[in-house]
C-alpha cells in the first residue's frame, strides 16, 4: 500500500509539472488571443457605432417628418430620443478611434456633417412650429437636408472600409494565434493524458475501495428506510419549502395520500388539520420548524382531515434535519392516531363522573341515616305526644258523625277531620316502620292469591275514580317462600301511588309469571304493575326509591317506595320501574322461589331502632264511641 502510495505521488508530480507548463504555454497562448480578440472586437465596435449614428440620424430624420406632416409633438419622441442618445454614441466613437490618427481625422469631418445635419433638422422643426406646414415644405425642397446627408453617409461609409481592413488583418492574426495555442495545447496534454492514465490504473484500488464504502453507506440507507417505513407512527418528510418528500405506510394511511401522490406537494395539502373545538386551521408545525429551527408539537384537540373527510384526532411532533454545516435542510415530522387513546380518556372521565354521582348519592343516603337516626330518637317521643290527643279526636269525629244527619252542613267538615287525622295516624305508623323495620316472616305464600286480594282491598278507590282493572296471572304459578302481609303491602302501596297517577280514570294491569332459569340465574317470580297515568318525569326515576323523596305536592312524607324497596330486597328479589311522561308507569318486582330473609345491620337497627313501648304507643287508641 505505501508503494502504491509512493508511485501515486511521483505520477501526481509529474502531472503537476506538465500541468504547470501547459498553463504557461496556455497563459502566454491565451494572452495573444485575447490581445488579437480585442483588436477585433474592437473593429466591430466601431463598426457598430458608425452603424448606429446613422441610424439615429434616420429617427431624428423619420421624427422630423412625422412632427411637419401632423404637427402634433408626440412624432418627436424618436427625434428627441436619438438626439439625446447621439452625444454619447460619438463620445464612444472617439474613444474606441483614439489610437488611430487616421480615423480621428475623418470623425472630425464627420461631426462637422452630423451637426450640420442636426442643424438643418431643428430648423425645420423650427418654421413648421412657426409658419406652418407650407413655410417647413418649402425649407425642405431646397435640398439642403439631403446634401448633409450624403456628405454624413459619405464619411462614415470611409471610416467603416478603414475599419473593415482593419477587422482582415486582425482576424487572420487571431486565427494564427489560435492554431498556435491549439497545437501546444494538445501537445502537453497527450503527455498529460499518458501520466493521467497510469495515475488512473492506480486509483482503481482506491476506487474500488470506495465502491465498497458507497455500497455500505447504501445498505444503512436502505436499513434505515425499512426501519422508518415498519415502525407504528407515522412519519413524513419535507424538503426546506415545505413540499413532501417522503410518506412511510402508516402517514399514507392515515393522510389518505400515496407517496406518488404527495411527493412535492405543500405538506398543509398533505397534512390538514384543524382545532377540533373551533374548526378554525391550526397553524402546520412543518412552517414553525421551517421559520424557527426548533422541534415543536401540535397542540392539544387537533384534528387530521384525511384526503377522503375522514377525521382523527391526532398528536405529533415536528424536528429540523440539519446537514453538516448544521443549517436545516428539512423537516421529520412523527404523528399518530390518538383515538384510542382519546376514548380511554373519555371512559376515564365518564368513570370520573359517575363515581362522583355515586359519591353525591352516597352523600345522600349518609345525610338521609342521619335524618333517620334523628326519626328513630323523636319517634317514641311522637307517638305518645301525638297518638292520645290524635284518639281523641278521632272518637269525638266519629260520635259526631254517627249523630249528625248526612245532609247537615257539618257532616263534610266532620268526615275531613276523621280522614285527616286518619292520615297523620297513618304518618306516624309509616315513620316506626321505616325507622325500625320488621324481619320478613317467611312462609309459602300464593302470588295470585296475593293479587287478588290487594285488588279487592283497592277497588272502592278504583270504582271512585273509574279506573279500570285487570290480573293478568299465569295458571299454574307455584308459591313461594315471602312475608305475605309485607308483600301485600308493597302491592297495595303500587296500587294506590297508581290510583294517584289517574285522577280522570284510567287503566291498571296487574300481570304475575314465572321466569325459569336459563342456567346463568334462578327462576323468579316477575309482578309487573302498570298504569296509564300520568307518569314520572326523567329527572326523578333514580330518586323515586330514595327516604323523603316524593313528587306528591304536600302528600305523604316520601316513604312508600323506600319501604317497598327494602322488603323486596330483604326477600333477595329486585324493584324496577320504567315510566314516560304521559303515557304511563310499570313497576316491575322480580322475586326468587325460595330465598332466605336478608340479615339486617344489627349495629344500624340499633341505631333507628325506637322502644317496644313506642311501638305499642302507636297502636290506634280506641277514643269515646270509636268501633
Amino acid at each position: 500500500m505505501k508503494n502504491l502510495d509512493r508511485r501515486l505521488s511521483y505520477v501526481m508530480g509529474l502531472i503537476v509539472v506538465l500541468l504547470a507548463l501547459n498553463v504557461w504555454f496556455a497563459y502566454h497562448n491565451i494572452r495573444q488571443m485575447n490581445d488579437d480578440e480585442r483588436s477585433v472586437t474592437q473593429t466591430q465596435n466601431v463598426l457598430s457605432a458608425l452603424e448606429n449614428i446613422i441610424s439615429l440620424v434616420k429617427d431624428a430624420e423619420t421624427g422630423q417628418r412625422g412632427y411637419i406632416i401632423t404637427g402634433e409633438p408626440t412624432y418627436l419622441e424618436p427625434y428627441n430620443a436619438a438626439i439625446a442618445t447621439m452625444n454619447d454614441r460619438i463620445g464612444l466613437l472617439e474613444q474606441l478611434t483614439r489610437n488611430n490618427p487616421a480615423q480621428q481625422t475623418h470623425l472630425a469631418a464627420l461631426k462637422t456633417h452630423l451637426a450640420n445635419r442636426l442643424n438643418v433638422l431643428q430648423e425645420r422643426i423650427v418654421l413648421r412650429n412657426e409658419k406652418g406646414f407650407d413655410a417647413a415644405r418649402e425649407a425642405i425642397l431646397t435640398g439642403r437636408g439631403k446634401f448633409e446627408m450624403d456628405e454624413l453617409r459619405k464619411r462614415v461609409n470611409e471610416m467603416a472600409s478603414i475599419e473593415q481592413q482593419l477587422l482582415t488583418a486582425r482576424s487572420l492574426r487571431a486565427e494564427r494565434s489560435y492554431r498556435i495555442a491549439l497545437l501546444t495545447t494538445v501537445i502537453a496534454d497527450l503527455f498529460a493524458l499518458g501520466m493521467v492514465g497510469a495515475f488512473i490504473f492506480l486509483l482503481r484500488r482506491h476506487l474500488l475501495a470506495r465502491e465498497r464504502a458507497a455500497a455500505a453507506i447504501h445498505e444503512q440507507r436502505e436499513m434505515f428506510r425499512t426501519t422508518i417505513a415498519s415502525i407504528g407512527d407515522a412519519v413524513m418528510t419535507t424538503d426546506t419549502q415545505g413540499r413532501v418528500a417522503y410518506l412511510n405506510a402508516v402517514a399514507q394511511s392515515l393522510t389518505g395520500w400515496t407517496q406518488e401522490a404527495a411527493l412535492g406537494e405543500p405538506v398543509g395539502t398533505v397534512f390538514r388539520i384543524v382545532n377540533e373545538q373551533t374548526r378554525a386551521a391550526v397553524e402546520n408545525p412543518v412552517a414553525r420548524v421551517l421559520r424557527e429551527g426548533v422541534v415543536v408539537g401540535l397542540a392539544n384537540h387537533t384534528i387530521l382531515i384525511s384526503k377522503d373527510g375522514t377525521e382523527r384526532p391526532v398528536d405529533d411532533s415536528a424536528a429540523p434535519i440539519r446537514d453538516q454545516k448544521g443549517h436545516v435542510a428539512g423537516v421529520v415530522m412523527v404523528f399518530r392516531d390518538v383515538t384510542e387513546r382519546r376514548r380511554a380518556e373519555n371512559a376515564l372521565r365518564e368513570s370520573e363522573e359517575k363515581l362522583r354521582r355515586q359519591a353525591q348519592e352516597l352523600e345522600q343516603q349518609l345525610i338521609a341515616s342521619g335524618r333517620l337516626v334523628s326519626l328513630g330518637e323523636i319517634t317514641a317521643s311522637m307517638a305518645h305526644e301525638f297518638n292520645n290527643p290524635l284518639g281523641i279526636v278521632m272518637g269525638f269525629a266519629e260520635d259526631l258523625l254517627s249523630e249528625t244527619a248526612p245532609s247537615s252542613p257539618q257532616y263534610r267538615a266532620l268526615q275531613i277531620i276523621n280522614e285527616e287525622s286518619k292520615r297523620c295516624q297513618k304518618i306516624i305508623q309509616e315513620l316506626l316502620e321505616f325507622s325500625r323495620p320488621k324481619s320478613a316472616d317467611l312462609s309459602l305464600t300464593d302470588i295470585k292469591q296475593a293479587v287478588e286480594k290487594t285488588l279487592n282491598l283497592v277497588s272502592t278507590h278504583l270504582y271512585k275514580q273509574k279506573i279500570d282493572a285487570a290480573a293478568l296471572l299465569d295458571e299454574h304459578l307455584p308459591r313461594i317462600h315471602a312475608d305475605s302481609q309485607q308483600l301485600e303491602q308493597i302491592l297495595v302501596n303500587l296500587y294506590l301511588n297508581a290510583i294517584d297517577a289517574m285522577p280522570e280514570g284510567g287503566k291498571l294491569t296487574v300481570r304475575a309469571t314465572l321466569e325459569r332459569s336459563d342456567g346463568m340465574t334462578a327462576p323468579m317470580i316477575v309482578i309487573t304493575v302498570t298504569d296509564t297515568g300520568f307518569g314520572i318525569e326523567p329527572k326523578d326515576l333514580s330518586k323515586i326509591f330514595l327516604p323523603f323523596f316524593t313528587a306528591k305536592k304536600r302528600r305523604g312524607l316520601g316513604l312508600g317506595l323506600s319501604i317497598c324497596e327494602r322488603i323486596i330486597k330483604n326477600h333477595g328479589g329486585q324493584i324496577n320501574v320504567q315510566s314516560q311522561p304521559g303515557t304511563g308507569t310499570t313497576f316491575t318486582l322480580s322475586l326468587p322461589l325460595n330465598h332466605p330473609p336478608a340479615q339486617s345491620d344489627s349495629g344500624s337497627e340499633a341505631r333507628l331502632a325506637v322502644s317496644d313501648d313506642a311501638e305499642a304507643a302507636l297502636k290506634p287508641f280506641v277514643g269515646p264511641g270509636q268501633r
